[in-house]
């Protein structure tokens, strides 16, 4: 997804309810659609972490820092998680959460959803899936290896379906360079592929059984 801003004050959460069938547009103007043929998608954008900070003691204040490398949670960021934990309504009955494979969304979902985290993985899966990741442009956007992640979420979080690699980062490195070479917005200058990483989570997202998530 592209983002207008990177200025980070709270979590934000918007619900949405979206009917993911492929025939979903003759579908919208049909009066025979019934309730069945919808999931509840409610989106969260992660918390603060460190690559949000403006005025930081021991992280520059550039996104395109190496120090900004898969940025985590700040402390703060860490208490908006505990904020929303603390509310009731939409969270408490879904079945499926779907984290970025980044660290500080699954860090979010994690110490957002703590009754959910509780609850047997089979009850409710914890899944990482890559199309949800942030548009690929400077160094916070680039994520460890799988390997790393499934050592430190891997006893909650499904990360079966992420390449071990950081194919995404990859992809646009081998087009624009290091980090150091290209400065600037990667993956945001080629819309059409983020267009196809939502379709590609859509159509996945259909084919999963949960209906809220």
């Amino acid at each position: 997804r592209a983002r207008p801003t990177r200025r980070h004050t709270a979590m934000r959460a918007a619900t949405r309810t979206f009917d993911v069938r492929e025939d979903a547009r003759a579908r919208a103007t049909s009066t025979s659609t019934t309730s069945t043929s919808t999931k509840r998608v409610t989106f969260v954008r992660h918390a603060e972490g460190y690559h949000n900070l403006k005025a930081a003691l021991t992280f520059d204040t550039t996104y395109n820092s190496s120090l900004n490398f898969d940025a985590r949670l700040t402390p703060n960021g860490e208490a908006q998680c505990r904020a929303l934990a603390a509310t009731r309504g939409v969270y408490d009955d879904c079945d499926l959460v779907v984290t970025s494979s980044m660290t500080r969304c699954v860090q979010t979902s994690l110490l957002s959803f703590p009754t959910l985290t509780r609850a047997s993985r089979d009850a409710v899966p914890f899944v990482a899936n890559e199309n949800l990741r942030e548009t690929a442009n400077y160094w916070c956007d680039r994520r460890r290896a799988t390997e790393e992640l499934v050592r430190e979420f891997g006893d909650r979080v499904d990360f079966s379906a992420c390449p071990e690699k950081d194919e995404l980062w990859e992809r646009y490195e081998r087009i624009a360079g290091a980090p150091d070479e290209w400065t600037t917005h990667r993956e945001s200058r080629d819309l059409f592929y983020v267009a196809n990483r939502c379709r590609a989570f859509f159509e996945w997202l259909e084919r999963r059984p949960e209906r809220r998530i």
